[in-house]
């Protein structure tokens, strides 16, 4: 089995039991739990089912750090947050998220519908920052 450690610098670390002749390719080890969007100034996690079923979404992708003064803060983004939508895709995981922050180039916008604390959607653009 594969698994990722959390470590106390924010890196996940891969661990392999020895031993265990199951299937490496899971899908645990290529979704990180945490991952940082520097330039935008935030950081998500993966959201838990008790959370997902309290604020009726699908998507695991949660706000779980932003950086004052980041790009990120000032367009109203916040911790809580859970991303359902980024440039009117539908996200559902960290990975899908990443993906579509990944095929931005500076200067453009992104668009993300999230759901807040309250329950309430609200729709954020942020614009990815030029070199």
């Amino acid at each position: 089995i594969v698994k990722l450690r959390p470590r106390a610098d924010k890196k996940n670390e891969i661990v392999k039991n020895e031993g265990d002749e199951s299937d490496e390719s899971s899908t645990e080890a290529e979704a990180p739990k945490t991952v940082t969007f520097d330039k935008l100034g935030f950081t998500v996690q993966k959201a838990d089912n008790k959370l997902k079923k309290e604020r009726s979404v699908g998507s695991e992708v949660l706000v779980s750090d932003v950086k004052n003064f980041s790009e990120a803060n000032q367009r109203g983004l916040r911790e809580g947050d859970i991303i359902v939508e980024a440039d009117k895709k539908e996200i559902n995981s960290i990975s899908d998220f990443s993906k579509i922050v990944k095929g931005k180039k500076p200067g453009e916008a992104l668009m993300l519908r999230a759901k807040g604390a309250t329950g309430a959607s609200r729709f954020v653009a942020v614009m990815i920052p030029k070199e």
